[in-house]
């Protein structure tokens, strides 16, 4: 028991490290309306190195005027 919940720990850091900047459990930060975002595009983008792709996060930067 023990094991596992270390590894959950241990995965939830490096999740957190990787992730977009705009994530939140079920809103997409990154959007004017703070749109919600479906499970798929959480795991596909959200929680992983992907980020970039998604089109909500480029969005937010060209708005911002600030690149990568």
């Amino acid at each position: 028991m023990e094991m596992a919940r270390m590894h959950t720990d241990i995965l939830r850091l490096i999740s957190s490290d990787t992730g977009c900047p705009y994530r939140c459990s079920a809103v997409c930060m990154a959007s004017l309306t703070s749109m919600a975002i479906d499970n798929n595009t959480r795991i596909s983008c959200c929680s992983t190195e992907n980020y970039d792709d998604c089109p909500m996060f480029l969005s937010r930067v060209l708005r911002s005027g600030k690149s990568g």
